[in-house]
């Protein structure tokens, strides 16, 4: 008895965080890959969602990691970053949280935070203020995090293959070129 109140103890000062792994996303914004639990990307700026306030809304939050990432936030040029995740529940004692299936392409730079859109439409069919230069860092920046957040290039190929996707689904040239070219 007296081990089993020193095991809780323990495990009460150590915290949550201690007693588990951070969650991590489970459907990634540019393919439609649905992501292996053991999948780890880099968790979004602490500061995004305050720096960009249209990420949330007064029933839903947001967890969010980083996909794809180019330029810097602290110039007048600015960052793309493309994120994704859950979306969490404000209310209730135990918030829903639901997969964000279509993450966010957008463009931070000092004082200012554009949400432009749905990554893979941003990708497949352009918009404006985002140039084909930029599509093409992001995709290959996604493609370099993704064979990092899978454990390899190897097993990306085999993500890949296993869910059926293929070069010939992908409309988008960056993302093709990034993911299937020599592969």
């Amino acid at each position: 008895m007296r081990i089993a109140i020193l095991a809780l103890l323990a495990s009460l000062a150590a915290g949550p965080v201690a007693a588990r792994p951070p969650a991590q996303p489970s459907i990634d914004p540019l393919l439609g890959l649905k992501l292996p639990a053991e999948a780890r990307f880099a968790a979004a700026p602490a500061d995004l969602v305050q720096a960009c306030p249209a990420l949330a809304n007064a029933r839903w939050d947001r967890r969010l990691w980083v996909f794809a990432q180019t330029g810097n936030a602290s110039t007048t040029a600015g960052e793309f970053l493309v994120v994704g995740g859950e979306l969490v529940e404000r209310a209730g004692d135990e918030p829903a949280v639901e997969a964000d299936k279509v993450g966010v392409l957008l463009r931070r730079s000092p004082g200012d935070c554009r949400l432009i859109g749905p990554p893979r439409e941003v990708f497949d069919y352009g918009e404006d203020g985002v140039t084909p230069a930029a599509l093409d860092a992001l995709a290959q920046d996604a493609a370099r995090r993704y064979a990092q957040g899978l454990g390899g290039q190897a097993t990306l190929r085999k993500t890949l293959k296993r869910q059926r996707i293929a070069a010939g689904q992908i409309k988008s040239v960056a993302l093709r070129q990034a993911f299937f070219a020599g592969k």
